[in-house]
């Protein structure tokens, strides 16, 4: 059959990753990509700098309803080996807090340089403005077709196109892309509902008013309402806006989120200590300072606006001079920082998660990540079943899949070619 030998439909990270190792293996490839350019959300991960991965590779790092095939290709692409492969495209690390891995130049835009130019200067072909809109199986490969009307014939066919979360529009708006999730549906596949995953969380901010902006290190713990149950507590900075709370430690509490049933975000300010330790520290603090209003009762302690919260809720009056507080003024004020909490109202939608939970089940894929209810159609990336904690997880699986893929597919060509020369 004339045409490429493989066509990938995405040109994110995934796709990128296994478009340079495809062509380095001598494939002809083809990179089709729906924007006007490539890795665009690639840009914006680790607020610009990429965390390309986390040398702390470990089970409880991953989400999946088949979490050993998951697991499987990973440890195929371990930490190590994946810094050996950005190494011969020219990328230098560095190793940071948590086991969070860095380009040395602290910028996004030097990882997606190098994978644009390693796909380029190993051979493969990329198109942009070239929206994909279906994929149909021939007799001996697949036939793409894009919106332009053009159409593209390949011996085998990547879907490297992404989750929901954060959608990259085509750059003709008009057209309508491809949907993977739903191709693959049809042929057979399940799919596991999407939802999106690691988002900030929406809440009644109605008595944490003024804070928007505001960021504090502390524990979070994400309750059930009626029980006080602690569904998943995490530590790290707190980012106030002005629909409810965000940063990292938030976003990965997004996850243990529970359907139709009422959550409390509750914030521990002082992580490090315990109740009783808090309690103590404020009865020497009120000693310590007399006469000193309490509206000023946190100042070298707390951000001022948060301070206002915490005597808010504890029913303090700020004109109060800190030496006539109560005992039980004292306890709330503990209380206040131990427990400071707000009603959930959920999570934010597929527009602001970082990634999607959910996706094409495993099972229906061999160690190749190929289909095995369409043979010559692969998978990898955000599209997956496969999902994970904040940190270089997400990249790592994106990576791992796509370069089992493009192993996978190079096995496959030369076990052709042997058939060919005998």
């Amino acid at each position: 059959m004339a045409g490429w030998d493989v066509c990938i439909i995405g040109g994110g990270a995934a796709g990128l990753m296994a478009a340079a190792h495809l062509a380095a293996g001598g494939a002809r490839t083809l990179l089709l990509e729906q924007s006007d350019r490539v890795g665009r959300k690639l840009l914006a991960t680790g607020n610009g700098r990429c965390n390309l991965l986390n040398m702390r590779l470990g089970d409880e790092r991953y989400f999946s309803h088949d979490p050993e095939r998951a697991l499987a290709v990973l440890r195929r692409w371990p930490p190590e080996r994946l810094l050996e492969e950005f190494g011969r495209m020219g990328v230098v690390t560095c190793e940071e807090d948590d086991g969070r891995v860095y380009p040395l130049s602290g910028q996004a835009a030097s990882v997606l340089d190098a994978l644009r130019l390693s796909v380029s200067e190993r051979g493969a072909t990329t198109e942009c403005a070239a929206a994909a809109v279906e994929a149909a199986p021939l007799r001996a490969g697949w036939r793409v077709r894009l919106a332009d009307g053009r159409e593209v014939n390949a011996r085998r066919v990547v879907l490297a196109c992404g989750g929901r979360a954060q959608p990259t529009p085509p750059a003709d708006r008009q057209a309508k892309a491809l949907d993977a999730l739903r191709l693959l549906g049809a042929l057979g596949h399940r799919v596991h509902e999407p939802q999106p995953a690691l988002t900030a969380l929406r809440c009644d901010m109605s008595a944490l008013r003024g804070l928007k902006g505001v960021r504090v290190r502390c524990a979070l713990t994400l309750e059930e309402a009626r029980s006080r149950r602690a569904l998943r507590r995490e530590e790290g900075e707190a980012l106030f806006t002005d629909y409810g709370v965000s940063g990292i430690a938030a976003m990965q509490l997004s996850r243990a989120l529970i359907s139709g049933a009422r959550c409390v975000l509750a914030l521990d300010l002082l992580p490090d200590m315990s109740g009783a330790q808090a309690r103590a520290l404020l009865a020497r603090r009120a000693s310590e300072l007399g006469a000193r209003p309490c509206e000023s009762f946190f100042a070298g302690m707390l951000n001022r606006l948060l301070a206002q919260c915490v005597l808010r809720r504890a029913g303090v009056d700020a004109r109060l001079a800190c030496g006539e507080l109560t005992g039980s003024e004292l306890d709330a004020l503990a209380q206040a920082l131990k427990h400071l909490s707000v009603d959930v109202l959920g999570a934010q939608d597929f527009k602001s998660a970082q990634v999607m939970r959910g996706g094409a089940a495993l099972c229906d894929f061999d160690e190749a990540l190929m289909s095995r209810r369409a043979p010559g159609l692969y998978a990898c990336g955000e599209l997956m079943d496969v999902d994970g904690e904040c940190g270089g997880y997400n990249l790592m699986w994106a990576w791992a899949s796509a370069l089992t893929v493009a192993e996978g597919i190079l096995a496959d060509m030369r076990g052709a070619g042997k058939e060919k020369g005998r």
